[in-house]
């Protein structure tokens, strides 16, 4: 399937012509400006256009949303374009720790060193008080963002006043997703209903007692069995009780979790709850049916769950499909998302050296936490060669490139013995670029057609 643009980028019908669209790019009267969008260098009379409707069908989610599109005119139904988007959601919280992570240690360090030449460090006010507060969290914004980004994508391709959105709007009962029983008052009677927050219920559930020595304390710490860093909860199921000790040696990694953990993070149906209101209110007017709807209208027509099959499911529910002939040209195009910017722009540091008689004997005036015990530092060496003379030779900061001098970015597409493949990370240091297939090639032997970045089609 073919998507057609006129020379003043008004959008036209689909079509499946593939000779027409041949004959017309090897004449030079058209070209390709996406991968299945073709810009045909004259202007189209609207007045002899048939009318037509499109129905996009929506499926969101957390890290996978399914979306459909059938053309509707006359009494023809057809399936022109379907597929799954792959998100970056789950990514946010991590890069978001690893930031603070990295901007605490560096604010720790400048003031060490400033301590370490004035014997005094000033105080600076905090700045983050002058800034704007934003009505979402960074990973609720990006998936909203990601959900305009597709529909954006797909209008790219279709007329934006002749569509019509059909979308799920449902919210997850996380209780009843535990307890298949809960109904009426039970909600409000479960099962911490009489502890003042969840470590007091953890800690009886335990019967006070840690999980690893069995010592029966009254002060016991509650630990999280699937760190919150590594995406873990809050909830019961992850928490153990431990005594103060056993609580040390575990973090040192000199004692073993009593059990693995079990528990339903329940983050990806929170973040959907919190922004379903607030997509169906933005993209209004749209047509929105509920779960249950999209499970009994797939039952029906006995078509198996999937992210696409739900899609062209909630597209088909505004219809009577008896009083129309169902054709299916589906063109799936499946995406994925890539960072569209790399904004730090420090890319490594490169140890201090200090050299003896040519050789390098040490590294760094410390042990760093991540140095490999075969380095050893400056203060190790002078412990065992206290009479030594070195060189030092300052460690340096490489800073990454520009986007724009970069060779190779996840997202592009690059070409290998006639074969297009998708970048699915940033080309190592032995030469090698990795595909999305998981396949390795060299550099020297690649070619990239074109950079990529966003809403990335991989099939």
């Amino acid at each position: 399937m073919y998507f057609i643009v006129d020379g003043r980028n008004n959008l036209q019908h689909p079509t499946k012509k593939h000779d027409m669209i041949i004959r017309w790019i090897s004449t030079g009267k058209a070209k390709f400006i996406g991968r299945d969008i073709v810009q045909v260098f004259k202007k189209f009379d609207r007045s002899k256009t048939i009318d037509c409707r499109f129905i996009i069908g929506l499926d969101p989610g957390y890290k996978n949303i399914g979306y459909s599109v059938f053309k509707i005119y006359k009494n023809q139904i057809q399936n022109i374009l379907n597929g799954e988007v792959l998100t970056r959601t789950s990514e946010i919280t991590k890069l978001i720790s690893e930031r603070r992570m990295y901007r605490r240690s560096r604010r720790s360090k400048h003031r060490e060193n400033i301590l370490r030449k004035f014997g005094r460090a000033k105080f600076k006010a905090p700045r983050w008080k002058n800034r704007k507060k934003k009505p979402w969290a960074p990973t609720h914004m990006h998936l909203f963002q990601s959900h305009l980004n597709l529909l954006q994508c797909i209008f790219n391709r279709i007329d934006y006043n002749q569509s019509e959105i059909v979308l799920e709007h449902f919210k997850f009962d996380s209780q009843k997703a535990l307890d298949s029983t809960v109904s009426s008052w039970k909600y409000q009677k479960g099962p911490q209903f009489g502890f003042e927050n969840v470590k007091a219920y953890v800690r009886a559930r335990d019967n006070y007692k840690c999980q690893i020595c069995g010592e029966k304390l009254l002060s016991l710490s509650v630990h999280h069995i699937q760190e919150r860093a590594d995406g873990g909860s809050d909830r019961p199921e992850n928490l153990v009780t431990l005594c103060q000790s056993c609580h040390l040696l575990l973090h040192q990694n000199l004692a073993e979790c009593p059990r693995p953990s079990k528990a339903s993070p329940m983050r990806d149906s929170g973040v959907l709850n919190s922004c379903m209101n607030y997509l169906v209110n933005y993209i209004s007017p749209a047509y929105t049916i509920t779960g249950s709807d999209t499970a009994a209208l797939r039952h029906y027509y006995n078509i198996e769950k999937s992210h696409v099959n739900d899609a062209k499911v909630i597209a088909l529910s505004k219809l009577d499909l008896e009083n129309f002939n169902c054709q299916d040209l589906s063109n799936t195009v499946n995406l994925k998302q890539f960072r569209r910017h790399t904004r730090n722009c420090v890319q490594r540091y490169e140890d201090r050296k200090y050299i003896c008689d040519g050789f390098t004997v040490a590294w760094n005036r410390k042990s760093r936490s991540t140095q490999a015990e075969s380095k050893p530092s400056l203060q190790e060496f002078k412990q065992e060669y206290p009479e030594e003379k070195v060189v030092a030779k300052p460690g340096r900061i490489i800073y990454f490139r520009t986007n724009s001098q970069a060779k190779f970015r996840p997202g592009d597409i690059f070409k290998h013995q006639n074969i297009n493949y998708v970048l699915k990370q940033w080309a190592s240091t032995q030469g090698t670029v990795t595909s999305e297939t998981e396949i390795k090639f060299k550099i020297r032997n690649c070619r990239k057609i074109r950079n990529n970045s966003g809403l990335v089609t991989t099939r």
